[in-house]
């Protein structure tokens, strides 16, 4: 591990001003102490278009190495480390079966605002761009929704049906004010595609994904690191189950954690 760190110290000086290595707060020490810039998803988007270098060294899961891409100038080139670093979360919001959903919504009189979590792929953000809608991180995403909901036709939050939620809940949504989509081969269920169906009154509906590292977090976890600690302050990522974030302290972005 030491000649590793070693050997690239050294290349990096040796190539100089024109490699940029880019890192996601995910990263363990031994990855982030060779980054010029670290920070979570939406700090590092905000950052890709001030770059200079022509290569951009982007250690982070693959649809954060798509989004640089995306955002950076002419000529310059993005490099993932790891081509196959994946997201599950991401992999739970294929960009045709939204499009189905979509489609099947708009086609019966829905026209819903698609938002979508930025932990999903490229091709899953073009299709919420062609049903007008837009991407979130989760520092901004409750901004974000109460944007979509001003429009005054109903938000498709997808993929990650707790962060969904949990936003809308911030916003003053209930359990009657969501529903939860119950996907089919070809886009909605059967039961849902029924014009009667809570689907379509329901101001928000959640597509079924979710981070599972997120999901496997309990209340009795919480409850037991108070017992373990008294006094101690909880924390959480909005990825987190709703009864998870209402038994924390407080809850918020990679950055509002930090």
């Amino acid at each position: 591990m030491h000649d590793t760190a070693a050997a690239i110290t050294d290349l990096k000086s040796r190539l100089g001003s024109p490699v940029c290595i880019m890192g996601h707060h995910y990263q363990n020490d031994a990855v982030v102490r060779h980054c010029d810039i670290t920070g979570d998803s939406l700090e590092l988007a905000r950052r890709v278009p001030d770059i200079t270098a022509d290569h951009i060294v982007f250690c982070g899961v693959f649809f954060m190495g798509e989004s640089a891409a995306l955002l950076a100038k002419t000529g310059q080139q993005v490099h993932l480390p790891a081509p196959d670093a994946d997201c599950a979360m991401s992999l739970m919001s294929p960009a045709e079966s939204a499009r189905a959903v979509l489609r099947q919504l708009h086609d019966g009189g829905r026209r819903v605002i698609p938002v979508a979590y930025v932990n999903t792929t490229l091709a899953l953000k073009a299709v919420v761009g062609e049903f007008g809608g837009t991407v979130c991180t989760s520092a901004n995403a409750r901004t974000v929704m109460r944007w979509a909901l001003d429009q005054g036709q109903g938000v498709l939050f997808l993929p990650d049906r707790h962060l969904g939620r949990n936003v809308g809940k911030q916003l003053g949504l209930g359990p009657d004010d969501w529903h939860l989509l119950e996907l089919g081969p070809d886009g909605l269920s059967p039961a849902e595609k029924d014009p009667a169906h809570r689907l379509w009154k329901a101001p928000l509906l959640l597509w079924p994904g979710c981070c599972p590292i997120h999901d496997h977090l309990t209340v009795e976890q919480v409850a037991a690191a108070r017992a373990a600690h008294p006094g101690c302050l909880v924390m959480a990522h909005p990825e987190c189950r709703p009864e998870v974030i209402d038994l924390c302290d407080d809850a918020g972005s990679t950055s509002f954690l930090i």
